[in-house]
Order: structure tokens, then sequence, then C-alpha cells
């Protein structure tokens, strides 16, 4: 918003600090919606040991979602957000895999 790149290097330099070495995302301008998408379906994702492994999120829920927000449905951001979702399980799914292996 107006702020020179070194402004800005400094802050993301802080806030990477802050998160103690934690995975962070970037979301692109075009991506918002989608991410609110992503945000409103958590609950029926980010479980992928449920529903035989797979990705537990059809199309149907993605337009309830969408029409929810109050968002235009367009494939273009279906497709974003199956994405999204996608590549959200796969790292839900390390996760509960390391944890499994600790045990």
């Amino acid at each position: 918003m107006g702020a020179p790149p070194e402004e800005i290097e400094r802050v993301r330099a802080q806030w990477e600090e802050q998160q103690g070495g934690k995975p962070t995302i970037e979301i692109y301008p075009e991506n918002i919606q989608a991410f609110q998408l992503l945000q409103a379906t958590a609950d029926q994702w980010e479980m992928p040991t449920a529903f035989g492994g797979r990705v537990a999120l059809p199309l149907t829920e993605i337009e309830a979602a969408m029409r929810l927000l109050c968002m235009e449905i367009t494939p273009t951001l279906s497709l974003r957000v199956i994405t999204m979702v996608r590549a959200a399980r796969q790292v839900r799914q390390a996760q509960v895999e390391a944890a499994m292996s600790k045990r």
C-alpha cells in the first residue's frame, strides 16, 4: 500500500522470525476468493484419512460455499479451490503420517 520495498522486507523478516520457521502461505490477489472458500470449507477437507482418503470436497459443496459467500460462480474459481484443497490436503496428510510414525 505504498510502503517502500525495504520496509516490506523488514516487516516480512520480522513476521517470519515470529513464526519460528513454520511454513508461510502467500496468497496472490487472484486467489483471495479461492482462499476464502478454502477456509469456509475447511471442516470438509482437513481430515485426509476420512472419506476413503479422497479430497472430500465435491463441486456441489464448493458451489454452495460460493453462494453463501456471495461470490460469482465461475469454473476458474472452482478449479482454483480444488487445486488449493489438494495442496492443503497433501500437507495435512504429511502431518498426519509424521505424527503416526512418531508413535
